[in-house]
């Protein structure tokens, strides 16, 4: 007879003396991550919408206490128990808290006590998933309901979560599966779930003859040896390559026959120019015509599909660059501003620095203000990006850039997102860049700022540099009939 089917015949018997316990354990095994996971539950919408109740300077000092209180002790329930080991608050709640309290609350019912440690545990992970799922919500949402006369509680029951609710139920079947699984956690204090039930029928069958179908050899040890290959001779490791800034006179970034397709349609065609150090270029063209795709390709948020990018005489598109590296040196400033939202201004210019630079965050925050104070916003640093304005978002991203200390700046159509009036705030701040000799590749539609402070304008016309040239020739002497058109229709305006 063959190993399999020994341990075929080994299940069998295995069943036919326990399988009443097997079925046992299983029942028991869901029915406490049932009860355990609706109990967590409701502890955890209590706890997360107390943790989200709004108060205001003009509420009474009592109201504001009792809030405040409540947070804290919410968010000590939801580190603690969240931060230590299941099978430890087993042990505490069950054996150390009746020594503790001179038998005060002592279990006399492993059930009891199982549903109240997994229940609390699950709550503590609930809380936060429904705070979450909370603060998920546009605050346009509760302003809504506040404009109709609806209290808290009418807002919370009726608008937010109902929303809410579809972020969260994910996590209550998360939660359920894991609690399937968490029960065998309390075999510590004696609960016959399934894994229990397992235990002990294993045990109580003969391992001679398990051990002759080699499953109690099983898992057998991993080889790990394929870590530690040698290499061939003379031959070494493979690194990601540095960006190692050049000496030499060559330009600081050129492109040589960039290409780019989606599909079938050609973005970017041919495109082929050097940017030298201290440069400003504009950019200018109609829409769709691959402006902001060029960009994205020089910094690589889109590969392109052919081509080169040379950045200090170095093609970044080779394999074993250090992309990031790369792009800490081509900072890039968008026309949404992408600011990071969970942070402040000075965190949205700090963060960056000590992540990518390895700058202190003295180091970091010094450099910060100092071109937050440039950009006209120091006043604004520990303001959210969603407190400040258009324009000043724009001026944060690109003090946020400047800190990063890159040697080409892009810049996105920084303005085409902005109203009128704070246009000239943004582009005052890039004319006083340009005066300090930084290097700026500027896709734009504002022709007084492309005119006045660029070296050179290319315009992009069916994803090619159809001309290109000094202000003066491209906007008082175009030769290209497109060239003509495009400036007659926007001059025009």
């Amino acid at each position: 007879m063959g190993k399999f089917q020994e341990l075929i015949l080994d299940i069998g018997d295995l069943w036919g003396q326990y399988g009443t316990l097997y079925l046992r354990g299983i029942r028991s095994t869901l029915v406490l991550a049932l009860v355990a996971t609706a109990i967590g539950c409701v502890i955890g919408f209590a706890s997360g919408v107390l943790n989200t109740i709004p108060y205001t300077k003009n509420d009474s000092f009592l109201k504001r206490f009792v809030l405040k209180s409540i947070r804290i002790v919410i968010r000590i329930y939801v580190e603690l128990f969240r931060g230590t080991p299941m099978l430890l608050q087993a042990v505490f709640i069950f054996y150390g808290l009746p020594y503790v309290t001179n038998n005060m609350y002592r279990f006399n019912s492993i059930w009891l006590a199982s549903i109240l440690i997994v229940s609390i545990n699950t709550g503590a992970y609930m809380a936060e998933s429904v705070r979450g799922g909370i603060l998920s919500i546009d605050p346009g949402q509760t302003e809504g309901a506040k404009a109709i006369g609806m209290n808290h509680v009418q807002t919370m029951t009726s608008v937010i979560l109902p929303q809410a609710l579809r972020n969260i139920m994910p996590q209550i079947g998360n939660n359920f599966i894991i609690n399937v699984k968490d029960t065998s956690v309390m075999f510590i204090i004696g609960f016959p779930d399934f894994f229990a039930a397992h235990r002990s029928a294993v045990g109580a069958t003969s391992r001679r003859r398990w051990k002759a179908t080699g499953i109690l050899n099983w898992p057998r040890p991993i080889n790990w040896s394929w870590r530690r290959a040698p290499t061939a001779t003379g031959e070494k490791r493979r690194r990601p390559m540095r960006i190692k800034p050049s000496v030499s006179d060559a330009p600081i970034l050129s492109i040589r026959h960039l290409a780019k397709t989606f599909g079938k349609n050609k973005v970017l065609n041919d495109i082929d120019f050097d940017v030298e150090a201290g440069e400003v270029i504009s950019v200018i063209g109609s829409s769709g015509s691959g402006k902001s795709t060029l960009l994205r390709c020089i910094n690589l948020l889109e590969m392109p599909t052919g081509g080169e990018i040379l950045f200090r005489g170095r093609n970044i598109l080779d394999r074993g660059v250090n992309i990031p590296e790369y792009r800490s040196h081509v900072g890039m400033v968008f026309q949404s501003f992408n600011l990071f939202h969970n942070m402040t201004v000075l965190d949205n210019c700090v963060v960056g620095q000590m992540k990518v630079r390895k700058r202190s965050r003295d180091e970091a925050e010094e450099k910060a203000r100092y071109y937050l104070e440039k950009v006209g916003l120091l006043a604004y640093v520990d303001a959210r990006p969603r407190q400040i304005s258009g324009g000043q978002k724009q001026r944060v991203a690109i003090a946020r850039a400047l800190a990063m200390d890159p040697e080409v700046l892009l810049f996105d159509e920084p303005t085409s997102a902005l109203d009128p009036e704070t246009v000239g705030e943004v582009l005052e701040v890039m004319r006083d860049l340009a005066g300090e000799q930084i290097t700026m590749l500027v896709v734009t539609h504002e022709m007084a700022f492309a005119r006045d402070v660029s070296q050179r304008v290319f315009f992009m016309h069916d994803g090619v540099i159809h001309e290109e040239g000094s202000p003066e020739s491209i906007f008082e002497r175009p030769e290209k009939q497109e060239t003509q058109e495009f400036l007659s229709r926007f001059l025009a305006r």
